[in-house]
């Protein structure tokens, strides 16, 4: 397994005072869709873990770790997301600004672009913020009796499903709010 090898890597980038203070090493679990599903590793052996770890205790360069599964049937409710709070800046297929990186993860990256705040190379991020769709977006998101908005829709950090069967999932893009 390359998860040793992986802390190896990131060490020999440089001391961890160049990375910051919050900077960490996230192991988490494949993401399991029906595409790769013959992929998704049950678990990770502890093995490895170990080994990891050791490689980090023994490099003073090493970046704290963290061990995290993925798994759709323990994700808490959308109702505490909090991901909107810090936009993502995605580069693919080109410079936009959407709610949160899980909106990456969620295998319908085609929709990313549709419901992303919008381009942060041609618009002040001031204006993306302060932005009428911006605006609702957080209030729905954090509405726990409202629809959920398109782009969060099987999302990857968090449950929708409960409130999709609720409430439905609101398809409003920045073009309904000009």
């Amino acid at each position: 397994h390359e998860m040793a090898d992986f802390v190896r890597v990131i060490s020999s980038l440089g001391p961890k005072k160049l990375w910051g203070d919050g900077s960490k090493l996230h192991f988490v679990g494949l993401l399991d869709y029906p595409e790769i599903h013959q992929l998704y590793p049950n678990n990770i052996p502890e093995k490895y873990v170990q080994e990891a770890l050791k490689v980090a205790k023994d490099d003073p360069n090493s970046l704290p770790m963290i061990f995290a599964r993925t798994s759709i049937n323990s994700l808490p409710s959308i109702d505490r997301c909090l991901a909107w709070m810090e936009p993502y800046f995605a580069l693919v297929p080109h410079p936009m600004t959407v709610a949160c990186c899980a909106l990456m993860m969620s295998n319908n990256r085609t929709e990313v672009e549709k419901y992303s705040f919008g381009d942060y190379t041609k618009e002040l991020f001031r204006d993306i913020w302060t932005s009428p769709y911006y605006k609702w977006f957080r209030r729905a998101v954090t509405n726990p009796t409202a629809p959920i908005p398109a782009a969060c829709a099987g999302c990857r950090a968090y449950d929708t499903s409960e409130r999709v069967k609720k409430y439905g999932i609101d398809y409003r893009t920045k073009e309904d709010f000009k």
